[in-house]
């Protein structure tokens, strides 16, 4: 008796066996490429002919699959990516990159040695990313890689939730680092303990009931180009709505009660900070019970909760005015009552002793340049920063020509301006627009250090910004981040600064002590600074500022010895990176 098959059809050109099937057109508009049906060939004139039987079921699969798929995103009945599930993805892409990479092995000198050679080039750089939490090119490489992944487990991720690979592509990179690390001692075909997962789970598929989830029209709303909603405040809402989600789900704004909420406030006010990078993306209830036990562990702060709950109450009325959230419904996240903040008690500002210990690191007296710390950017960063009172993120989006020497006076200067255009930020941005516009003479000390030495040597090599190894990352387009989570990381273990210590912010503060003991106005402390002054008479809102620049010349920091800092001098930055 021959076998019996639905969906076969012969092509009457080749005379070969066909999978056709046709998606239902309600479907159509959610699978990629809008295809009609599909078509695949068994590559047999047989059913019975070996192998088409087996590419039959593979192609019934897809079909599956597919329309799977298809489901969910019409019904937006979308997945959580929590921890148990991003580990098991993890996993299973692991095992397969091992298995891979073992096959290549057995495939002969020439294969291994090509194998080994590329395993030494990803590995540095799948290092480096994960050192520096360079998020931007993590999910760069890996985005591709989670997104088939997701697809062949059946996983819909909300697709207005911009960080939802985030925490895939991490773990994604740490995989490709064991297995990179496995092929170097020959362990490529040991393959990992794949955890046990219920896969796929649509927990939040309760949220579609009555209308849009809470978190949806949150998430659609921050993305109306009409509302223009700052990265900033979109980077806020979508940490809190993710705390949210990861302790109730997503629930529609009917189903928010004040109780649900006063549950959530007393999670968040339990969960750690300062967290592993492996339990990052670990869903709020587990980390709370997980530290349970563990007082000395510190948790999120009064301030942050606050914060946290501020934002979605902000949504919750917006939305209300935009006609998305009913009117009659009472706001369930406003009037709650809440910590008074503990005033910090952390030093502001570096102590004179840990600025000298800073500026005798091996960068500043030795040449060093750390694979990490960008090139140049490690060296002069820091000595802007503390000479200028910037802050970091104006130093760090500096161009070239953004420091030159005054065709009339000769005398060098620095400007800090949001008009020009960064090669990889895009345009300048200053926290305080047009009011933070501010020119005047570069401190003598940065030029003594040869700054104009640098700046040749960048125009020579055609560069257009003043740190060129500098990249953005997140939404918000900074530069500076980057580099700052080096440079904190950098000082502690050097043993300078305490993990409570901002290494950057601290020296605006140093700055700012420092000039008013030099003497400096307090007008001229605000424009040099680039801030706004609200009590500016009438009279002093005529004419230019610029001249209040001028004053940055008396600055002082008279119990400094910055004797031991090595010049700049680019015949040896090339060669002390290490």
């Amino acid at each position: 008796m021959g076998i019996i098959v639905k969906f076969v059809s012969k092509n009457p050109n080749t005379g070969r066996l066909d999978y056709r099937r046709v998606f239902p057109a309600a479907l159509r508009l959610h699978i990629p490429s809008q295809p009609k049906q599909l078509k695949r060939s068994l590559k047999a004139n047989d059913i019975n002919a070996p192998g088409a039987l087996d590419r039959y079921h593979e192609a019934h699969a897809e079909y599956e699959r597919l329309v799977a798929l298809a489901v969910k995103k019409r019904d937006r009945s979308f997945d959580v990516l929590d921890a148990p599930k991003v580990a098991y993805l993890a996993a299973i892409f692991e095992n397969e990159w091992r298995k891979e990479a073992d096959s290549i092995r057995w495939q002969g000198a020439d294969a291994k040695s090509r194998q080994d050679a590329g395993v030494d080039e990803w590995l540095d750089e799948f290092r480096t990313w994960s050192t520096e939490g360079d998020l931007t090119e993590v999910h760069e490489r890996w985005r591709g890689d989670a997104e088939a992944l997701l697809e062949r487990q059946q996983i819909v991720l909300d697709p207005s939730d911009l960080d939802r690979l985030d925490p895939l592509c991490i773990a994604l990179n740490e995989a490709a680092i064991s297995v990179c690390e496995a092929i170097q001692k020959g362990r490529q075909g040991k393959l990992k303990v794949v955890p046990d997962t219920p896969l796929p789970n649509s927990s939040s598929k309760s949220a579609t009931i009555g209308g849009l989830s809470f978190d949806s029209r949150v998430r659609s709303y921050m993305e109306n180009p009409r509302l223009q909603v700052s990265p900033s405040v979109r980077q806020g809402n979508r940490t809190a709505l993710r705390f949210f989600k990861e302790a109730h789900g997503e629930p529609v704004p009917d189903a928010i009660s004040r109780t649900l909420v006063s549950e959530w406030l007393d999670l968040i006010s339990k969960r750690p900070t300062r967290l592993p990078k492996a339990q990052l993306s670990m869903p709020i209830r587990q980390l709370v019970e997980r530290y349970k036990g563990h007082p000395e562990v510190p948790r999120m702060s009064p301030k942050t909760q606050r914060q946290h709950i501020s934002s979605l109450s902000k949504c919750w009325k917006d939305l209300a005015s935009e006609g998305r959230i009913s009117v009659e419904l009472q706001n369930p996240f406003a009037g709650h009552r809440m910590a008074k903040p503990v005033p910090s008690s952390a030093t502001k500002g570096f102590a004179t002793e840990e600025l000298q210990a800073i500026f005798r690191l091996p960068i500043f007296t030795q040449g060093e340049r750390p694979r990490a710390g960008k090139g140049e950017a490690c060296f002069w960063i820091p000595l802007i920063l503390l000479w200028t009172g910037a802050r970091p993120e104006e130093v760090a989006q500096l161009l070239v020509d953004d420091v030159f020497k005054d065709a009339i006076t000769g005398v060098w200067l620095i400007r800090f301006t949001n008009e020009g255009r960064h090669p990889h930020k895009g345009p300048q941005v200053l926290k305080t627009g047009e009011a933070g516009r501010r020119t005047f003479p570069v401190p003598k000390v940065l030029l003594d250090l040869n700054l104009p030495d640098y700046l040749a040597h960048l125009e020579a090599t055609g560069e257009v910004a003043l740190f060129p190894k500098l990249r953005t990352r997140g939404e918000r387009n900074v530069l500076f981040a980057g580099f700052s989570e080096w440079w904190s990381n950098h000082l502690q273990e050097a043993q300078i600064l305490p993990k409570d210590r901002r290494a950057s912010r601290e020296f605006r503060h140093v700055w700012a002590t420092a000039a008013r003991a030099s003497g400096i106005p307090q007008d001229a402390r605000m424009y040099i600074m680039g801030h706004k002054n609200p009590q500016t008479e009438i009279s002093d809102r005529y004419g230019v500022a610029t001249p209040l620049g001028n004053h940055i010349q008396k600055l002082e920091f008279p119990d400094l010895d910055l004797s031991k800092i090595l010049p700049w001098g680019h015949s040896w930055s090339s060669t002390k990176e290490s």
